[in-house]
């Protein structure tokens, strides 16, 4: 199952105070781990951290991980226009193929998805 995810993973980044939970990088690795998906890339967006630290915590786990795949950075804020990396990465992807889209952070580069693309809509598989 081809699968990108969309996260705003801020592991032990201490924002706003207090450090930022787990949730989201054990989602990664777990998906990472698991044979029956395919991992396409990740797309950031800001949320749990501003999206500077979001950029790095996901590179992080990718290098401790010891794989390579595509960082695409997303939304830095709430919009509702505009486009960004994030955006355009899964975009090309949806261009040539289905599949399912893993939204653990806020829903900005979606929507901008959506709004920008809707003719590639139909090849989203599920979003979770």
């Amino acid at each position: 199952m081809n699968l990108i995810i969309d996260t705003d993973v801020a592991l032990g980044v201490v924002h706003e105070d207090r450090p930022r939970d787990i949730d989201d990088a054990f989602a990664i690795i777990e998906a990472i781990n698991d044979d029956a998906l395919n991992v396409l890339g990740i797309t950031t967006v800001y949320g749990n951290a501003p999206l500077d630290h979001v950029n790095r915590t996901a590179q992080e786990l990718l290098t401790v991980k010891d794989v390579s795949m595509p960082i695409a950075s997303g939304a830095a804020a709430a919009t509702r226009s505009g486009s960004n990396d994030a955006v355009e990465f899964i975009a090309d992807q949806l261009a040539t193929q289905r599949l399912h889209i893993a939204a653990i952070g806020p829903l900005t580069n979606i929507g901008l998805l959506i709004k920008r693309y809707p003719e590639r809509i139909t090849n989203i598989e599920s979003v979770v």
